[in-house]
């Protein structure tokens, strides 16, 4: 009795796995673009309350500075990424110097834009001491992927909650 495989049954099965492949890959390709977008969105609203939590325990404004995408669509390969810094702001001078500590700065993944941040006209938001927004700028931030078909909002309420919708 022998305990093998035959070359036609391994032909088969790989031929299985081949047309198999073929149907799923594009499916997979296809999502990949709004999981990256819903990760950086549940990233930015971690960053958000990290913000919150530091100020509170360092009893200094930290703020969250945003550098979105320009409105170019679509986006050229070559275009820096979008990306926000959160610092504590240690001179109360309301920018990122540096010499103040940075917490994070996080790069936005190639194919999601950061777009239209909100915050009393600025890029610039952030919390005091107290857990409150920072200068009293509230607003949201949008996220969206590189083509325009998913997007996400993130907002900061008067109250220093943030919420993604």
């Amino acid at each position: 009795m022998s305990r093998g495989f035959t070359v036609a049954e391994l032909v088969t099965v790989l031929a299985i796995v081949a047309v198999l492949a073929a149907v799923a890959l594009p499916l997979v390709l296809a999502s990949l673009p709004g999981y990256r977008l819903r990760a950086a969105a549940r990233e930015l609203v971690i960053d958000f309350k990290k913000a919150k939590v530091e100020a509170i325990k360092r009893n200094r404004d930290v703020l969250i500075v945003f550098s979105p995408n320009p409105a170019v669509n679509p986006h050229p390969a070559n275009e820096p990424h979008a990306d926000y810094v959160l610092c504590v702001d240690a001179d109360r001078s309301s920018v990122c110097d540096a010499n103040e500590e940075r917490i994070a700065r996080v790069a936005m993944p190639r194919d999601v834009r950061l777009t239209a941040p909100n915050f009393s006209n600025t890029n610039t938001c952030g919390y005091d001491p107290r857990g409150m927004p920072w200068r009293n700028r509230w607003g949201r931030v949008d996220v969206a992927t590189a083509d325009d078909s998913r997007s996400h909002r993130i907002s900061l309420s008067r109250n220093g909650a943030v919420r993604l919708q």
